[in-house]
């Protein structure tokens, strides 16, 4: 093997005299999927690098590299590809494999390059020229076990390591083909069709669950097991990653079989209506998870009363007539009040409000007899007037078929003539062309759209009214012609194609995608297609085993449980039934009120959907306040966890309103309260094992002999253990070098001078703790410091000794003069007498580098925006040094500290917004660990407050993600402008401060990486490693395998030596973009006025966030902050109140330390699921000042007695007592109440002078004991209890006719408001009362009683008001009205109103009062008064009556 690397090694190495490998990858690690990164050459760019014709991973392959632990592996398939030679920017193969890969930038920077080869177990490592081949912790954590050297470069020295290649493939995705899986209990052959993604993947273990494990479950070897007939939600889980997946499985005895006949679709409600094959008639769509049955039954034809859904008119056996939704039959007063026979199909237009709807019956024998809207004629009888009697269509030909459309009808008569009539035609037949042999309506029925189809010969004219729009050639079993799209059935698989631009916007030709298809293409998993009817937005098919749908689905249009779009189809299940028992909760894991886990849990008896108000499930502790909440649902349960955790003694009520929940089905959930108290639960012992003494000195002499006991070994390490399953459980002891110590009955016997370590285990269990033993001559040696650095210790000795205890329990000495050491999280720092060493290579102390500060680089000047504290950021960790206190603002003093590799520096004096400052940080101000020195240092800047946006043009993203004024939108743009305004101090220096917190922004939404934007560096020379990190690097729109991935970890460099051209030149980003990684577009706080803050004083203190595209808002958002990294002293509690807006609140007490604070925000995801919210702390800040004596927060409620005021406030040595104020309106003067100050033990106060009813807004001030008073407090509103019912006025009806419905009005009004007014009548005779609500005008309240309750047996009616406290009523359901019913009027007698047997002016006096509410008519004369037995008083009424008595008409009949 050794041999083979060193040939490889000769042949890269002459290759290397004309080619440097130099990638310059950023980020830790390749991921799976990512682009192959880039290889740097000096050579033409028509070189190869390792070997040309080789083999070559591409993108294609799915094929990447990754460095984790002490693996390296390779994802994804490694295919020979002899056509595309291998060529900068991709990982080679050659003809040896040996692979040629990017070294991760983890490792230390003594790498000459980022290169290393890859042979079978091996890599080679090239580094830099001095290295001396020690294998230090840096090398060891990143998987190096041992390295040995193959020979000198001139670049570099080339060593070989072991490593174990593995090849990995995680899986994307799992998923259902369907949401609904139907089968019966003797079905032997299950396939539930899961689906992991990739094929390829090698993570495929899968963790079922059930809701319903009494009906169905899977078994063990992968098969369902079913029990009973039922329904059941099985949840599959991919193991080791977050990816799951649910499926509902119903079991019938036998499956449903009936096939869809006929759709209607009504844009109104987003319902769509299906007739089945076996009568029964179905509804789905916005509102209901799974189609619905409707109460009918032997359905032939069916329409629905305009998209209101008033009624629907029920063609069944030849007869039509008219019901109620419920299924009841009404007066059919379309046919003068009898069920039309003879009817062989039912049309209509009925896709509007109810008096625009027409509607048409053709009959058995050739006529059709048509009603409702008429405004153009369309119905037929040569006039334009409203019909609400069915009138017959005037057309002399027998007709077979007719379609309504808005505004006109079409018609065709069985010598194949085609007629049209209404809008367009005018009131009689059109003949618009014969010879057609069938018409069909286009189902999408918009307003607006009128289309339909002729089928003559073998074309089809698709008609727009009376023009041809285009033909179609006829072909296949069964077509479809649509504005949208056109599809045919051809020997059962159903083509389609696009024919209008949105006609594929969903997924509506079924064919995986989302395209303009302008050929005919196939859809997707249907066969046996039967039938195929093409909405606007979705598409249904009916096929042999089943119904179909694809396309749009926000308003549940394919019925699968979900509302996201489909560009495949899905099956759409109809009978699908719930189990037997009854959806109710089943049971809590609250134990005789007591709850003491940390999840409050709802088990219910099916799996659970959000309901309409799953959003208003509240939870409130014993003082009625709000807790905040995490609301998760997993099949069956319901889990609530309280974002701040419960409170150990509090009481709690949870409130779960009626409809909270839902089950697949549609079943909704009860209301449900909940009242228990948090317990702690109690300490559970658990099994422990600790060493008291973690490292132990002992001596040994040339005297002492060759043993020296050093006492029980229990006693010296200081053992403490406890085993609660076995109390009598033993330690085992155990020496790693048995050359230097032992254990002998007991006690610990050094051996020889050396450093091992001990470890004791406790029998039985896992547990076990190490410690270091150092064995010396010399009895004074003590422990001078230790220090855990990962899963390492270093342990420095008086003597000089420094040993590294591994991992693995070995231990290692690295120096023996050491004097102290340190550890900076990136390398071990040692210090002898004499020298300093870095990871054991010989270095200096180098002067503190500052990398970049939060100053702000313009055109002109450089700023500070929004914090009133410098920040700088050093390349190493920082002490404090000698002048730390002399650093100084322009003259004045500052307050100045280090936190880690950071110096904060906060002047005495707030800054001013448009001032110069300069800082001076002397020399010796900071210092390395060591002892290293800053030298003098000064920033000069220009304090603003914030950057305020223009109106004007050249808007852009600042680093804030802030819109900017133009001028530092051209400082900060990635145009030319800022290119040679920042970039060359990023490029010279290694750092820039406009290089952290930027998000950065891709115009560019697709794969090719040409376009992208690029980073690179000037020239192969001055080549830096970069630190750009801490930036939003986005782009969307990426394939499948990487757009999962960490979008900063896939900056490239292409290095070109093309310098700026690289760069993104283009518009100006005004705005951050939605497609792009989420990214935190601002953050505000307000106070307890809602007033919006910058400096936050005592008091609850409103923090809101928002983002640039839509969050998934079931993940919690973690908001913090603090005042020093990683600013997560304090949590906000909150919730999502949109999609993009989160807002949360937390009180500020004395307690937390005045000063700047930094906003952290974490814990975030894109709605889709995939796109993760990187951490952003530290880029938001504000200031905290709680030093006065600052009102906090108060309640109110109101009682019988008045509003109750209660408040909490934190007291201090000169707090006196408190003053109330109180105000009608919200922004007017407000009057104190209290007429002495209220003292400081009492927290309440009754407002007793309220108005009932009357809103109220109250605050208050906390009292000095100097009788100075705070600011006020946040205001707070309550409204007086209102103990005043409404008022009703209300002229009794105690007569009526039969055969007319009848109107209830009356008059009501309140002090606030009316809620509601409401008409109870019912039958005489009968028990139960039917509720109506009243309409309104104005405060008249007015309510139908329909013809069919208005019988001979009478009537009774009260009414009641309510005003959302208080009822009224006129009448009570005890003491009723009484309405005696009589035989309708003669209508002979028609006009004379007044019943004096003569027809006179008086008559139409009476109906001209009665029009106007000047007058109440009875029935009688009510009837007389109504000529056209529409049911309403019309002007045309008097009229007619006047000229009637004057002669001027001879007849009554209008």
């Amino acid at each position: 093997m050794k041999k083979r690397i060193l040939a490889m090694l000769l042949s890269v190495v002459m290759l290397a005299s004309t080619v440097e490998l130099t990638s310059l990858l950023t980020g830790t690690n390749i991921l799976a999927g990512t682009e192959a990164p880039a290889v740097t050459d000096t050579a033409p760019t028509s070189d190869t690098d390792t070997a040309s014709g080789g083999q070559r991973i591409t993108d294609e392959d799915t094929a990447a590299i990754r460095l984790s632990g002490s693996e390296l592996s390779v994802s994804g398939d490694i295919e020979p590809d002899t056509a595309q030679p291998s060529s900068g920017g991709t990982a080679t193969l050659d003809e040896n494999n040996a692979l040629t890969i990017p070294y991760d930038l983890a490792f230390p920077e003594e790498f000459a390059s980022d290169d290393c080869l890859y042979a079978g177990d091996q890599i080679m490592v090239k580094f830099a020229k001095g290295f001396r081949g020690k294998l230090n912790t840096t090398l060891v954590r990143a998987g190096i076990t041992g390295l040995e050297k193959l020979m000198d470069t001139s670049t570099g020295v080339w060593y070989i390591a072991s490593v174990t290649v593995t090849v990995v493939q995680p899986a994307e995705s799992i998923a259902f083909e369907e949401s609904f899986y139907v089968t019966t209990t003797e079905q032997t052959d299950d396939d539930l069709k899961l689906t992991i993604a990739p094929a390829t993947a090698t993570e495929r273990d899968v963790t079922w669950e059930s809701s319903n494990p009494d009906v169905c479950e899977m078994g063990t070897d992968g098969q369902l097991i079913k029990h009973k007939n039922g329904a059941a939600t099985l949840r599959a889980t991919l193991v080791g990653a977050d990816l799951s997946a649910e499926l509902v499985v119903c079991i019938f005895d036998a499956a449903p079989s009936a096939q869809v006949e006929d759709i209607q679709y009504l844009s109104y409600g987003d319902a769509y209506y299906a007739r089945l094959g076996d009568g029964t008639l179905w509804r789905w769509g916005k509102g209901y998870t799974t189609p619905q049955k409707l109460n009918f039954a032997a359905v032939d034809d069916f329409a629905v009363d305009s998209y209101d859904g008033y009624g629907i008119y029920i063609l069944s056996n030849g007869t039509l007539q008219y019901y109620n939704m419920d299924g009841t039959v009404t007066a059919n007063d379309f046919n003068y009040g009898k069920p039309m026979t003879g009817v062989k199909k039912l049309a209509a237009y009925n896709n509007m409000e109810s008096p625009w709807c027409s509607y048409y019956a053709l009959k058995q024998d050739g006529s059709v007899w048509a009603w409702g809207n008429n405004q153009y004629g369309q119905l037929g009888d040569s006039t334009a007037t409203k019909r609400d009697q069915a009138v017959q269509m005037d057309i002399s030909e027998p007709i077979v078929d007719v379609i309504g459309r808005s505004g006109y009808t079409v018609f065709l008569t069985e010598s194949g003539n085609l007629y049209g009539m209404g809008e367009g035609f005018g009131t009689t037949p059109v003949l618009l062309t014969n010879g057609v042999s069938a018409i069909k309506k286009d189902y999408v029925d918009n307003v607006n759209r009128g289309y339909f189809t002729a089928q003559k010969g073998q074309t089809l004219y698709y008609y727009n009214r009376s023009s041809v729009e285009r033909t179609v050639p006829v072909q296949g079993s069964s077509q479809a012609v649509g504005h949208y799209n056109d599809f045919y059935i051809q020997d059962g698989s159903v083509f389609g194609k696009t024919t209008s631009g949105s006609g594929n916007d969903y997924g509506q030709l079924g064919v995986g995608d989302t395209e303009y298809h302008e050929d005919y293409a196939q859809m997707l998993k249907i066969t046996g297609a039967q039938q195929v009817w093409n909405f606007s937005d979705t598409t249904y098919i009916q096929t042999d085993d089943g119904f179909y749908g694809t396309g749009r689905n926000d308003n549940r249009a394919l019925a699968n449980l979900t509302t996201e779009n489909s560009a495949v189809p899905v099956r759409i299940f109809f009978g699908l039934q719930a189990n037997e028992e009854p959806f109710r909760l089943e049971q809590t894991n609250i134990t005789n009120d007591i709850l003491t886990d940390s999840d409050l849990v709802l088990d219910y008896s099916e799996s659970l959907l959000k309901g309409g108000n799953f959003g208003t499930v509240a939870l409130k502790d014993g003082s009625g306040e709000l807790v905040s909440l995490r609301r998760t649902l997993h099949l069956d349960k319901l889990t609530l966890t309280p974002v701040s955790g419960f409170t150990d003694g509090m009481s709690y009520t949870l409130t779960l309103p009626a409809g909270a929940l839902q089950t697949k089905f549609g079943a909704v959930s009860e209301a449900v309260e909940l009242t228990f108290t948090y317990q702690t639960p109690a300490p559970v012992e658990e099994d422990s094992l600790t060493l008291g003494k973690t490292v132990l000195t002992g001596v040994i002499s040339p005297e002492s002999g060759t043993k020296v006991d050093l006492g029980e070994i229990k006693e010296a390490f200081k053992l403490e253990f406890k085993c609660v399953s076995n109390p009598n459980a033993s330690i085992t002891w155990t020496v790693a070098d048995n050359a230097v110590a032992m254990v002998e009955n007991g006690n610990l016997i050094a051996l020889s001078t050396g450093c091992t370590t001990v470890t004791a285990a406790l029998d039985g269990t896992d547990l076990a703790a190490t410690a270091l033993l150092y064995i010396s001559e010399d009895a004074s040696v003590t422990v001078t410091k230790s220090v855990q650095n990962g899963a390492e210790s270093t342990v420095l000795f008086s003597n000089g000794a420094l040993f590294a205890l591994h991992a693995d329990g070995t231990t290692q000495q690295l120096f023996a003069d050491a004097v102290d050491f340190h550890w900076d999280g990136g390398a071990l720092w040692v210090k002898t007498a004499n020298a300093l060493y870095r990871d054991g290579e010989l270095t200096e102390d180098l002067p503190i580098s500052v990398k970049y500060t939060n100053l702000l680089s313009r055109t002109s000047d450089t700023v500070l925006v929004g914090s009133q504290t410098l920040i700088l950021t050093a390349d190493k960790t920082l002490c404090q040094g000698e002048n730390l206190s002399n650093i100084a603002i322009s003259g004045g003093s500052a307050s100045s500290a280090t936190s880690g590799n950071q110096l904060l520096i906060t002047p005495s004096a707030p800054l001013v917004s448009g001032t110069s400052y300069t800082v001076t940080i002397p020399e010796n101000s900071i210092s390395t660990y060591f002892g290293a020195p800053n030298e003098e240092l000064t920033f000069t800047f220009i304090y603003l407050d914030t950057l305020a946006a223009d109106a004007g043009d050249g808007k852009t993203v600042l680093a804030s993600g802030a819109v900017s004024d133009n001028e530092a939108a051209a400082a900060r743009a990635w145009t030319s402008e800022r290119l040679t305004a920042g970039w060359k101090a990023f490029c010279d220096k290694g750092y820039d401060t406009l290089f952290y917190g930027n998000a950065i922004l891709n115009r560019f939404t697709e794969n090719n990486v040409e376009k992208w934007l690029r980073i690179t560096a000037p020239s192969a020379s001055s080549y830096v490693r970069y630190g750009i990190g801490g930036n939003y690097w986005g782009t969307e729109g990426l394939s499948e395998k990487t757009k999962k991935e960490a979008i900063n970890k896939q900056i490239l460099d292409f290095d070109d030596y093309q310098s700026m051209a690289d760069l993104n030149e283009g518009t100006i980003l005004e705005t951050i973009p939605e497609t792009v990684w989420p990214v935190v577009r601002s953050v505000s706080l307000r106070d307890a006025n809602g007033e919006a803050i910058t400096t936050v004083g005592a008091g609850k203190t409103t923090f809101t966030v928002t983002f640039n595209r839509d969050m998934d808002t079931e993940m919690p958002l973690q908001v913090r902050f603090g005042s020093s990294y990683p600013y997560a002293d304090f949590e906000v509690a909150g919730q999502w109140m949109d999609s993009r807006t989160w807002e949360g609140s937390t009180t500020m007490t004395s307690l937390i330390a005045n000063g700047i604070q930094y906003w952290s925000i974490a814990n975030g995801r894109s709605a889709e699921g995939h796109l993760k919210l990187y951490k952003d702390w530290g880029r938001f800040s504000f200031n905290i000042d709680t030093s006065s004596a600052l009102a906090m927060t108060m309640q109110a409620e109101a009682a019988d007695d008045g509003v109750i005021l209660t408040w909490t406030q934190d007291d201090f040595d000169t707090l006196a007592g408190y003053n109330i104020y109180r105000c009608d309106r919200e922004d007017g003067q407000y009057a104190k109440l209290n007429t002495s100050v209220i003292p400081a033990d009492v927290k309440t106060f009754t407002d007793t002078n309220v108005t009932p009813g009357q809103m109220y807004y109250y605050n208050f001030t906390v009292v000095k004991t100097d009788l100075s008073e705070s600011d006020t407090s946040g205001k707070i509103s309550a409204r007086a209890k209102d103990t005043m019912a409404p008022n009703i006025y209300h002229d009794g009806v105690y007569s009526a006719f039969t055969g007319s419905k009848l109107i209830i009005s009356a008059t009501a009004n309140d002090n606030l408001q009316i809620d509601k007014v409401e008409l109870f009548y019912r039958v005489t005779g009968t028990e139960s009362w039917r509720a109506v609500t009243m309409t309104a005008v104005n405060d008249r309240y007015s309510a139908v009683i329909p013809s069919s309750d208005v019988t001979t047996a009478g009537l009774e009616y009260y009414i009641r008001a309510f005003d959302g406290v208080n009822y009224a009523h006129k009448g009570t359901a005890e003491q009723p009205y009484v309405i005696a019913v009589s035989e309708a009027v003669d209508r002979s007698a028609l006009g004379d109103v007044n019943g004096d047997g003569q027809i006179n002016v008086l008559d139409a006096l009476m109906v001209l009062q009665a029009i106007n509410d000047r007058l109440n008519l009875d029935a009688e004369q009510f009837a007389r008064a109504d000529l056209n037995g529409n049911k309403t008083l019309e002007a045309v009424e008097v009229l007619t009556i006047l000229q009637y008595a004057n002669g001027i008409i001879g007849s009554l009949t209008l």
